[in-house]
C-alpha cells in the first residue's frame, strides 16, 4: 500500500504488520495536533474454504431459530441475521472439524501478533484472554455499516473472509476521519485494535457474502455483562520472531 494520504504514512514492518501513523506536525502546532498509530496484522489462511463456508451456510437457519435477535450492533443488517444473535452464539463453541482448525489458525495468528507489538502481555498476571467470534452472511446490496466493537475496555478484534466477490473493508483513522481500504480476499484475515471504527463496501456480488468476526478481551473483568457467559477462553502464547 501506498502513502495514501498527505496527513499519514504506513512502514510495513514484516511481512504481516503494517503501521499506520500520524506524520509530524510542525513543531508549533505539537500541541494542537493528535498523535496516532495503529498497527494491522494482515494473513492468509489458505486452507480449503469450501466445507467452512457450507458448514456456516447450513448454521444460519439453526442458529437463527434457536436464538432470540438482541441487535446487529450497528451494522445495519438487521435482526435476521447470525449478527444479531452475536451476544448469545459464540462459533468457538461448534465441535465441527473445519471450526477446530479456524481456531487454532486464529489463536495462532493472534499469538504472533502480540508476539510482534507488545510481547510484555504474556508475562501479565491479569492476562485471561476470552473471546467472542461469530459471523456475518451479506446477501446482494447489503453492507456493513460504519461502527466499532468495543470502545469501553478496548483489546483488539479481528476479520476473516470466507467468500466474497469485488467488495473491500475500510477502517477509519481516530480523529482525523481518513479511510484506509483493504479490498477483500478468500482466505485472508485482518487483527486491529478494537475501537477503530469500520464497515464495509456494498455486496455487490450474485452470491452471499461471508465473513468471521471475532472480539478478544484481555480479562473476564473488561467483558459486557450481556455477553459475560457467551465468550470462550483461548489458548495464546509466545512466539519468537526467531
Amino acid at each position: 500500500m501506498d502513502n495514501v494520504d498527505r496527513n499519514f504514512r504506513f512502514e510495513r514492518l514484516n511481512e504481516n504488520l503494517l503501521k499506520f501513523y500520524r506524520i509530524d506536525p510542525p513543531k508549533h502546532l505539537l500541541k494542537y495536533t493528535p498523535e496516532w498509530s495503529l498497527e494491522f496484522w494482515i494473513y492468509k489462511f489458505l486452507n480449503n474454504l469450501d466445507p467452512l463456508a457450507k458448514f456456516l451456510q447450513k448454521r444460519e437457519p439453526e442458529i437463527i431459530d434457536q436464538y432470540t435477535a438482541t441487535h446487529d450492533s450497528s451494522t445495519g443488517l438487521g435482526n435476521n441475521t447470525v449478527t444479531s444473535r452475536f451476544h448469545k452464539y459464540n462459533l468457538f463453541r461448534e465441535t465441527d472439524l473445519v471450526i477446530e482448525e479456524l481456531k487454532a489458525d486464529i489463536e495462532k495468528q493472534i499469538s504472533t501478533y502480540l508476539s510482534r507489538t507488545d510481547p510484555a502481555v504474556f508475562k501479565s498476571t491479569n492476562f485471561d484472554p476470552h473471546i467472542n467470534c461469530w459471523f456475518n452472511i451479506m446477501r446482494p446490496d447489503d453492507k456493513i455499516k460504519e461502527h466499532a466493537h468495543n470502545v469501553t475496555n478496548p483489546f483488539i478484534s479481528g476479520h476473516y473472509t470466507v467468500l466474497c466477490e469485488d467488495s473491500y473493508t475500510y477502517y477509519v483513522i481516530p480523529v482525523t476521519r481518513d479511510r484506509l481500504e483493504f479490498k477483500n480476499t478468500i482466505g485472508e484475515g485482518t487483527i486491529f485494535p478494537s475501537y477503530v471504527q469500520h464497515g464495509t463496501s456494498n455486496h455487490t456480488g450474485t452470491d452471499v457474502r461471508i465473513s468471521i468476526a471475532w472480539d478478544l478481551y484481555y480479562n473476564k473483568e473488561d467483558i459486557f455483562p450481556a455477553i459475560y457467559d457467551n465468550v470462550e477462553k483461548v489458548n495464546l502464547y509466545y512466539v519468537d520472531p526467531k
